[in-house]
Formats: structure tokens, sequence, C-alpha cells
């Protein structure tokens, strides 16, 4: 039986502070997230952009089921108009988490990773295109709801 969650996630990396919503939906360990972040107070973005982020991890469980640990892989994506040029921001990390459940549909947890950001801009009113990799860090606090309770 699958579980379906919302979530909320706030932290920080090499972009600035961001919000992250999300679905996501549980099938035996396997946790699959789609989500929507949005970056404020940085140095990067003009405008309020929002950008859509996936997630995949594997879930694994204390004997009590009260905290458990997951590793796995997140991506984000943006895309903003800026001034003077079309910029597109893709984020890639390995990821690693630790939560409690606090009752049947609450859990709490803390989430942290490491990867690659690469910035394309395709400057207006010429065909040059700058491509720019870095390295990316990335700390997020959040809670997530459970709509349903299944047993493993």
């Amino acid at each position: 039986m699958s579980q379906k969650y919302l979530q909320a996630t706030t932290g920080f990396n090499r972009i600035g502070f961001f919000n992250e919503a999300g679905f996501k939906i549980g099938i035996k360990n396997n946790q699959f997230k789609l989500g929507l972040r949005h970056y404020t107070l940085d140095n990067f973005f003009e405008k309020n952009t929002v950008g859509l982020s996936m997630d995949y991890y594997y879930q694994l469980f204390s004997k009590d089921n009260k905290y458990y640990f997951y590793p796995g892989i997140s991506t984000v994506f943006f895309m903003e108009n800026k001034t003077n040029a079309q910029v597109f921001n893709y984020d890639y990390k390995l990821i690693n988490g630790v939560g409690v459940n606090l009752n049947v549909n609450w859990s709490l947890f803390y989430q942290i990773g490491f990867g690659i950001t690469t910035t394309r801009a395709h400057l207006l009113n010429s065909t040059d295109v700058t491509k720019v990799d870095y390295f990316n860090y990335e700390l997020g606090l959040g809670v997530s709801y459970r709509f349903n309770k299944s047993k493993k």
C-alpha cells in the first residue's frame, strides 16, 4: 500500500535561503517527491522565481518505526528571464536525512546534501551562452504530514 504525504522544508544552500512545499508518495521504503522551491534573500534571482524539485530516496526505519534515515538524490530546476539574459539553473545533489515520527501522521526531519549546480545563461541580443558549474551544499529542516497509515 502506498503512503501519501505533504511536506514543507526550509533551509539554505549556496544560492540562498529557500522554502519548499512538496507532495510525496511512499511505496514500501521507496519515496518519490515532487515539489516547488522558492528562494528568498538570495544573490542570484532578480524576480520571485519558483523552481521544480524532484527527489528520490530510500527510507530505513528503526525497529519501533519511530526514527528513520534516508539516503537519496535531489534535483531542482529553475528558469528566469533576467534583464539581459535567459538563465537556467540545474541543481543536482546527493542527500541524507534523519527524522522522527511524532505520531501516526506527523514527522520532523533534518536533511543535508552535497552536489553540483549548473548555471546556463543565454544572453539576449546575442548567440553567446555562458555555462558555470560549481559545488553546492544544502541544509534543511522540515515537517511532513502523512494522509494515511499503512503497515510495513
